[in-house]
């Protein structure tokens, strides 16, 4: 909301969201290699097939793709409860489209990693400086998103009003962790398209 946003803040809640990533990271790592010698080679080769079966292809995620449907209709709905001028449309449907592209490329990169991590989980022993390093890409990764998700809430920033942030925030406050019909209970329910806006 300030007109001048607080560099040093900002990246203290970056990295506060990165070291928290990294941990969880680190103690499901821990887990995996205290379970890796309790199974046989093929017990192995079968969970990692299981695994691979079970999670959706990068060109068939169609979660992905529910994602930046229901993201762009809420963009457009903020943008009218903000009555944005033509300008400023243009300016935040560009952003917009930076981060649906963004994310399509998520999947791919998602997918890759779980292969490398498969590998090792897969081979006779869990070397503990192959899984850093498989550590260290996935945090590298990471921050490369983080990084770009600040950049383009900066850009949003700029081209919003003072007033406009102000009523932003409010508007992400009251539909934050809501259905993807706008109401924690879906149609009909509180927030949803039953539900009157401000």
């Amino acid at each position: 909301l300030a007109e001048k946003p607080d560099a040093k803040a900002i990246a203290a809640l970056v990295q506060q969201f990165i070291d928290h990533r990294q941990e969880r990271a680190k103690q499901f790592a821990a887990a995996l290699t205290r379970l890796h010698p309790q199974f046989r080679p093929e017990q192995r080769k079968a969970i990692a097939g299981y695994v691979t079966d079970v999670l959706p292809a990068p060109k068939g995620n169609w979660q992905a793709k529910m994602a930046q449907f229901w993201a762009g209709r809420m963009t457009e709905r903020a943008m009218d409860h903000l009555q944005c001028t033509a300008d400023q449309r243009r300016a935040l449907t560009a952003i917009r489209e930076r981060v649906h592209a963004r994310m399509a490329t998520m999947p791919a990169e998602r997918r890759k990693h779980l292969e490398g991590a498969l590998q090792l989980w897969q081979g006779e022993r869990l070397d503990a400086a192959a899984v850093q390093g498989h550590l260290d890409t996935m945090a590298k990764l990471h921050r490369e998103f983080t990084d770009f998700g600040v950049a383009q809430a900066l850009e949003v920033h700029k081209v919003l009003t003072p007033d406009q942030r102000r009523k932003a925030a409010a508007f992400l406050r009251r539909h934050h962790g809501r259905g993807p019909h706008g109401g924690r209970g879906g149609p009909g329910g509180p927030g949803g398209p039953a539900d009157s806006e401000d």
